[in-house]
């Protein structure tokens, strides 16, 4: 018998509601880390990736995502966010990069995702 391999498919007949995505806590996500936006460590489409670390943990280096000029439909945006929760249920597996922590902006329409820092390439 071969691998099993399980396809994850967006789910089209989710309704999200208008904030899906929980901050962790009340603080911003500048009071709990120290992002070196000065330059990009890596750019996409849509999306930036900064170097940052914790502010209470100075040596705990992250990789910053945020995702900018999120688009207008409602598949798009749903997919995003349904990544973001395969993120948060597969939690620490060993083949999967780490999220830390997520923030959502309404006022900039942007989501930022804190991930490990995979460092090497």
């Amino acid at each position: 018998m071969g691998n099993q391999v399980a396809l994850l498919t967006p789910c089209t007949t989710l309704s999200f509601p208008s904030k899906i995505l929980q901050i962790r806590s009340p603080e911003s996500l500048e009071d709990r880390y120290e992002i070196d936006d000065s330059h990009p460590i890596g750019t996409g489409k849509f999306s930036q990736v900064f170097l940052c670390w914790g502010r209470n943990q100075p040596e705990s280096r992250y990789a910053l995502k945020v995702i900018d000029a999120l688009p207008d439909d409602y598949m798009s945006l749903g997919m995003i966010h349904e990544e973001i929760n395969i993120l948060r249920v597969l939690g620490n597996h060993p083949n999967i990069m780490q999220l830390v922590d997520v923030d959502e902006v309404q006022e900039s329409n942007c989501i930022r995702l804190v991930t490990e820092f995979c460092e090497g390439g």
